[in-house]
């Protein structure tokens, strides 16, 4: 007990020395978990922006898909117009639908898409590519004669990320659709 009460009773305080070294472990410590912190916000603001891409491109190509599939609806099968691709190019197609199925068209049944109908999705480029029953693909315009011989669509979209992030900064994504008719 002695000893103990000897060495304890010339402890006065901390030193200054001590203090520094503590100070300096904490700022070592402090730096490395903001430099950890920043470098997770980062990845996540990547993957968040890619999410992002991935998920304006599925968006797209789903509603892309719907309407190829709805071509040439037509429930009663009478009407004053040919339902169906009205107008086939690399990079624009018409869709033609009697959605109401009262055969007359309407304003909202002449569907036209190109890469500036989803300008504001990020769409960089959208392509088409018209396949007949072989898959061979169709000449581009295809032409009135061709139209009806357009088998499957192939619908290729490419989109661009704005942002300057680590990571891949273009999504591409392809999808072949099969026609009702």
């Amino acid at each position: 007990m002695g000893f103990i009460r000897r060495f304890m009773g010339n402890i006065k305080g901390v030193a200054l020395v001590e203090l520094l070294i503590v100070v300096a472990i904490s700022g070592v410590i402090g730096t490395v978990i903001v430099a950890i912190h920043l470098t997770q916000e980062r990845i996540y603001a990547s993957e968040d922006a890619y999410m992002n891409m991935y998920r304006s491109t599925r968006t797209v190509i789903d509603r892309i898909t719907n309407t190829l599939r709805m071509a040439g609806y037509n429930p009663r099968d009478v009407s004053q117009f040919n339902p169906g691709i009205d107008s086939a190019d690399s990079d624009c197609i018409v869709i033609v639908i009697d959605y109401n199925g009262d055969g007359i068209l309407d304003s909202n049944e002449r569907v036209v898409h190109t890469s500036h109908s989803f300008a504001s999705q990020g769409i960089d480029s959208l392509g088409f590519v018209y396949l007949d029953r072989r898959h061979s693909p169709l000449p581009l315009p295809v032409p009135d004669t061709l139209r009806p011989f357009i088998n499957s669509v192939r619908v290729t979209l490419v989109i661009r990320r704005g942002e300057k992030l680590a990571g891949p900064e273009r999504y591409e994504l392809s999808r072949e659709v099969q026609l009702r008719n």
